[in-house]
């Protein structure tokens, strides 16, 4: 198993796989309810969700007063220690996650520890 995902094998059966089930639904032999068949003609009832300016501003003030709230000190120490249990091999990074939530660490704090250690995936294409 370990040389298939070495290799890519597995990600080019799930490629082809998708192509193939793509091909059927295009070609209307595999039938999706709202995609090629029972079709509404209107496009014009899609709604799309559209964010306002204002509200986003309001989100990112919400964020800044929570950071402005919280115990700094705390905060930056569950945060570190995320980091340190992400460089350990096989510790369980659940209860340091949570620590962070409860010392209102971001979303963003928490991954930025885990980039920290684990770096960012970048899948590769298999051609």
């Amino acid at each position: 198993m370990i040389a298939c995902i070495e290799q890519g094998y597995l990600q080019k059966e799930i490629a082809d796989a998708s192509f193939r089930y793509q091909q059927e639904l295009e070609q209307g032999q595999r039938v999706m309810v709202g995609v090629n068949r029972f079709v509404t003609a209107q496009e014009d009832d899609l709604q799309i969700l559209r964010i306002s300016p204002k509200l986003e501003q309001e989100q990112v003030s919400r964020v800044g007063e929570v950071r402005r709230k919280r115990d700094q000190a705390r905060c930056s120490k569950s945060v570190e220690q995320l980091r340190k249990a992400a460089s350990a091999p096989k510790e369980n990074l659940m209860p340091y996650i949570l620590d962070a939530v409860r010392a209102y660490a971001t979303e963003g704090e928490i991954m930025g520890a885990m980039v920290d250690v684990f770096g960012l995936y970048t899948e590769q294409a298999i051609i």
